[in-house]
């Protein structure tokens, strides 16, 4: 919960409160039927005043867009294009996060599908623990792919795609291009 949720339930909470005490005193000295008229009057305004405040400060955010993470070196970043060579191709980490048009995360139903576009090349190891990670694994196959990642945005009993893919990562391996004779005494 964000700020502005907490600040926003701490509002509503502060106007039933304040309509609580009101309601209790008008109601102290309440004898006609006009007066009890009024208060079911008052009572319907501020339901309806709540229900609109509730609607402002919780957004149904749905994913829209996924956005992959790589740990490299020990530091987490988003992943981009990359070149790798024989020498780098070790296990990495990496995560998605889902999130609306508007950048405020936003959650998918259930776990997240990962998968490369060039098995051959790359595959994904997903974390058993946790669905939102994965390692990426290297087959010793040059090549070129991309990471995907996909969620499904309605929380409900449909589905609704919402897809995370990295930029191109080619894997190349260097070829001898030249050689060295060495001649002994």
């Amino acid at each position: 919960m964000d700020q502005y949720h907490l600040v926003g339930l701490i509002f509503i909470a502060t106007v039933y409160t304040v309509f609580i005490v009101k309601l209790t005193m008008f109601l102290v000295d309440v004898h006609e039927d006009k007066k009890c008229f009024r208060v079911l009057f008052i009572l319907d305004r501020l339901e309806d005043i709540v229900a609109r405040l509730e609607k402002l400060i919780t957004p149904d955010h749905e994913a829209d867009k996924g956005i992959l993470f790589i740990v490299e070196d020990g530091v987490k970043k988003e992943m981009k294009a990359m070149l790798l060579r024989e020498d780098q191709l070790h296990d990495r980490e990496c995560s998605v996060a889902f999130a609306a048009d508007d950048g405020v995360a936003a959650p998918v139903d259930g776990a997240p599908k990962w998968s490369t576009t060039n098995e051959a090349v790359a595959f994904m190891e997903v974390d058993p623990a946790d669905g939102f990670k994965a390692k990426l694994k290297f087959t010793n196959v040059e090549g070129s792919f991309k990471v995907r990642c996909l969620g499904d945005a309605d929380r409900g009993p449909g589905v609704e795609d919402v897809l995370a893919e990295s930029e191109t990562i080619d894997v190349l391996f260097r070829k001898a291009s030249q050689g060295f004779i060495t001649i002994g005494n």
